[in-house]
Parts: C-alpha cells; structure tokens; sequence
C-alpha cells in the first residue's frame, strides 16, 4: 500500500473520529440484514429509507434483502420459485382498500378507483410499484436474490450479527456482518402437512391425488370434472372451493373439524350449488382407491369419535389439505429463534382477575384455564417483535388477521424507528411488564380471549349466534384498538381511534352494527376508524346475501360470487375517499 493512500485512510479515519465525538454518531453506516423479500422486507427497508431521508445528518444506513426466489414480493409472486407461492389466478379475500398506504394510493398507481377485490398481479405491482416510485433503484440498491440465508448467530464481542448466506444456483456459501438482522421471511413459509394422517389415507388404499393448497402448478387437471375433499375450513379453502367451481370441478365437499364450519360458513350460497360443507368432520383414513373415511370431531376432548359412526365418501379423486402453513426460523441460531407458535409460552393470569363483561350473563363466570400469549400479538420476551434480550434482533409479523398486509405496514414501520434508533425499546422488565397488561386486555374481550384460554373456548363455541356476532364486532373493536396502538406508538400518519380509546359497552353492541335500521358507528372511532370497521364489517357480512342479492344470483342461475358484490358504495379509500368500482368487468367465474 502506497503512502498516500495511507495517508489518505489515516485522515479518514481521524475525520470519523472527530465526528463520532461531536455528535455521538458512528460515521461507519448501519448494516442491516433484512431475510425475506416478502412485503415483510419491502415495506421494513422502505420505512428505514423514509426515515434516513427525513432526518438531516443522520447515520448513513445499509439495508440488504436476501431473498431466496428470484424476485421480490414473497408469496405474491406465482413463479413457483418458492414452495409456497401463490397462484396466479389468485384475488385478494379481504377488501382492497383495508391494504392501501398513505403515501401512495391506488389513484396514483392504477390512475382510477380499484374493484372491492383484487387480483394478485395487480396488488404485488401495486407493491413493488410503491418502493421504486420515489427509487426506482431500490432493487438495485437493497435486494440479494437467489440468495438463501442458512445461518445467523450472534457474536457478543462483536456486537453483530455473522450471516452465512448461500447462492441458490450455484451453491457457493459467503459470510458478512451486520449491525441489526430482521427477520421477514413471513409466517406462511413452510406447509403445514399432516404426514401422520396422509400415511394413514395412503394405508386405507386410497390412490387418488393428495395435495397441500399450495400445489397449484396441475390444479387443473386435479380437480377438473372430478369429485374432491378440501380438508379445513378457512379462508384457504374458500378460495380454492371457488377456484375448482372456475375450473370446471364435478363436486367440493370441505370437511371443517370445528362444529360452525369455520370462515367457510359464511358463505351462504355457492356457485351453482357444487358444494358439501361438512361441519364437525375431520378425515380419519380411506378404504378403498376412492373412498375416504370421516368420523365426528369431540371438541370437548379435542379428538375424533372413532368410536362413534364413520362418515364414508365414494369417488374421490383429489384431496387438498387446506391446513395452513408455519414460520421459517430454522436460519436463526438458538439464541436467536422465536417459537411463535399460539400457545407457545403460557401466561399466568392473576388469581384475582376477572373478565366482569356482560358476556358473563350468558356463559357464566368462567375461570382461567391453561392460558397461553397471544403470540404474534403478546410475547413476554418481545417488544412488538424486538427481542428484549438482544434488541438488535426483530422480527416482522402480520399480527392482525383481518388486514395483514397494514399489519405488516404498521409493523414494520415500528421496527424500521428502533432500527435507526428513534424509537428507545423498554428494558426487559418493562416487557415482561407491558406484556402481561396486554394480555389482560386480550382476556377481556370474549373473542380474543377464546383464542388463548383452552376452557373459555367451550363456553364461546357454545353461544348463540346472536351473542356470537356481537362478540365478534367487539373483537374487530379491540383489534381495531391493537391497530391503533401501533400506529401511536410508530408516530404512523393515520389513526383509527380517538385518544379517549376503547369505550364501546357489550350490552350496547347491537347499536354498533352499522348496517342495522338503528345502527350507527362508535365514537371512539376517527372518521377513518369508522370506514375501516365499516369495510371489515361489510367484508363479513356481504359472504351472507340478502334477499335482494339471493334473487339476483338465482337469475344468474347461482354463477355470482361475493367478488360480484356490487355495493361498491360501501367500500371507501382510508385516504382519498374514493368508492370502489361498483362491480367487476365480468362474472368472477369468467375472469
């Protein structure tokens, strides 16, 4: 090395120094290693870079997205990079405006009002079309692809993060450092799959196809003029229960353990009326090459009657579990690794806690049972996804179902202030501390509760449908409220409840049905709270046509779906309060 060019180091350095001293910040930038280039990864590097724009001599920040598939979007892409890819003919199951963002609305991507629903295409362009509208060099600058994170540890010396990395196509492994690691693989990455029973189907003779809801590359040929078994009763299943409809499907039974149906129950037509929902089933085997063995599900002793009449379906072809999926943090080192698996950790309830809700007139007083955190909501060792023992180390999650993708917003946004340095996260006492006050808040509401209390779950299952639904407008009330909280606490530029909070009492929950003669929308909600709750609402309850809808699809000779709705008025932007197109170009069965 020559002498000026030492010189020229040495200088630099001093320079560094210097500046460290007068100002307490590293001139060296922040190195952050973001795993997942998901909406999970986008939407966090694009909060950090809003941020260090915003802040005049601020702390250079280095943000790297390895991402395993060849392009970004995570799930949304339908390239079949990635074992659970969506499908290329997929719409969104949640209405398009509960996922818009503030600083760029759909106006300004699509230049007009959006359908009520959404195509995948266009809502993963509306993605990537939001990071590159003010850079269009984002990718260039921020994402690794065909890149697979395969080890992460911590070094305690170092006060950094070793990352072992691997290139997909040719193998070859590297090594780097980084300040911060965010993990943003999302919470759907792997199948879940019950081997155990698909061997027990295999055993009873049955020879027909089995795939997980992620198996679409032959769905076509799987279901088309064929007989199938959709196994669950979620969202999943809904869609691909449409999906085989638009195919040309024989017939769709969905076999559902829970005794409503699940979220599939709120369908209450189908097209062309191709579909068996068989409530309080589960599969227990086959016998035969087409025949497949069901029995009743005890939900008191969480198991199947075997003991009890067996249920059997003949001619099946094709059985498609729709089971879910689970989190990938295999990469992390033990250190480092979140088990965010609902009833993970269990939360001791004060002796003297009790809910005191009106609900209590129609359960009883039920107590506390096996209590577990409301993860990814609560977890006593995290600061909405910081680790509290090592605060460099967070973690991405879409904690609120009814509109992930703004979860994942709100989220990341938060963490993207702790990762700058903006945002102080409590000591680890005052995690544990503001955890457990979290999830007394959760056990006060009767939906939440229910989730996370094995012996209040009976009770809930049990109510009438009357004090169900109430129930259910305050659970969307109190995750409207977590909403919220996050929004304060990230100084995000929308809120959805005034500062006065959540005061909306149970016995008068039937007046905040909004669709209702009498009905009218709670207070403590802001103007653009009172559209969101309206528009999760309506999301609910347009699944259940009314009489005028119902004649509607009987003219059409029962070919409309809920993505023909129509009451496009009730659908409103959160930011520019543009309606939604009343309806869509064509039958959704067509498109």
């Amino acid at each position: 090395m020559g002498k000026g060019v030492m010189l020229i180091l040495l200088v630099a350095s001093l320079v560094c120094l210097v500046f460290a001293q007068e100002t307490g910040r590293s001139c060296e930038p922040l190195r952050i290693a973001v795993i997942g280039g998901g909406p999970s990864g986008l939407f966090f590097t694009h909060a950090v870079n809003k941020i260090v724009e915003s802040q005049k001599d601020s702390r250079a920040v280095e943000v790297t997205i390895f991402e395993r598939s060849a392009l970004p979007g995570g799930q949304w892409q339908s390239d079949g990079a990635s074992e659970v890819s969506i499908y290329d003919n997929l719409w969104t199951n949640g209405a398009s405006y509960l996922h818009e963002f503030s600083d760029y609305t759909y106006d300004e991507h699509f230049g007009r009002p959006v359908g009520v629903y959404m195509r995948r295409q266009d809502l993963l362009e509306y993605i990537l079309g939001r990071v590159t509208k003010d850079r269009p060099d984002f990718f260039d600058k921020h994402l690794v692809a065909r890149t697979e994170v395969v080890n992460v540890n911590y070094l305690d010396m170092r006060q950094e993060f070793e990352v072992t990395t691997k290139d997909v196509n040719t193998g070859t492994l590297n090594l780097k450092h980084f300040d911060k690691c965010v993990w943003a693989a999302g919470q759907n990455s792997v199948r879940s799959f019950p081997q155990k029973l698909i061997d027990d189907v295999r055993e009873g003779g049955f020879a027909g196809r089995i795939i997980h809801s992620s198996d679409m590359a032959n769905f076509e040929d799987d279901v088309k003029g064929k007989r199938i078994l959709l196994i669950g009763g979620g969202y999943s299943a809904e869609d691909l229960a449409l999906q085989s409809i638009k195919v040309g499907v024989d017939e769709v039974f969905i076999a559902v353990r829970s005794s409503d149906g699940g979220d599939v129950a709120s369908m209450s037509i189908w097209p062309y009326d191709k579909v068996d929902l068989m409530a309080g089933v589960v599969m227990t085997g086959a016998a035969g090459e087409n025949k497949v063995v069901l029995h009743r599900f005890d939900e008191d002793d969480w198991e199947a009657d075997l003991d009890g009449p067996s249920i059997i379906l003949e001619n099946i072809d094709t059985i498609v579990f729709c089971t879910g999926y689970r989190e990938d943090t295999s990469m992390l080192s033990a250190n480092l690794n979140r088990n965010m698996a609902v009833g993970a950790t269990k939360f001791e309830v004060p002796k003297d806690w009790k809910m005191n809700h009106a609900l209590d007139a129609v359960t009883g007083e039920v107590e506390t049972n096996d209590v577990s955190y409301f993860t990814t909501r609560v977890d006593p060792d995290y600061y909405y996804g910081i680790s509290a023992k090592n605060p460099n180390m967070m973690f991405v999650t879409a904690f609120h179902f009814h509109t992930p993708l703004l979860a994942i917003e709100l989220h990341a946004h938060l963490l993207a202030k702790a990762a700058v340095g903006i945002l102080q996260v409590p000591s680890e006492e005052d995690v544990k501390r503001l955890s457990d006050l979290e999830m007394l808040r959760v056990l006060s509401n009767p939906t939440n509760r229910h989730f996370v209390d094995a012996r209040y779950w009976h009770h809930y299952r049990k109510l009438d449908e009357d004090s169900r639904w109430v129930a259910e407008f305050e659970g969307v009330l109190h995750d409207i409220e977590t909403l919220d909280t996050i929004m304060r606490i990230a100084d995000y530029p929308m809120r959805l409840m005034s500062d006065t909070g959540f005061d909306v009492p149970f016995s008068n929950m039937t007046q905040y049905y909004p669709f209702a003669e009498d009905g009218q929308l709670p207070d403590c909600l802001t103007e653009t709270g009172k559209r969101f709750y309206n528009m999760v609402l309506e999301g609910y309850f347009h699944r259940d046509k009314d009489e005028r809808e119902m004649e509607n699809i009987v003219k059409h000779k029962y070919g409309l779906t809920y993505r023909d709705y129509v009451g496009g008025d009730e659908f409103v932007s959160l930011h520019t309060g543009k309606k939604a197109r009343k309806s869509l170009e064509a039958e959704w069965l067509t498109l």
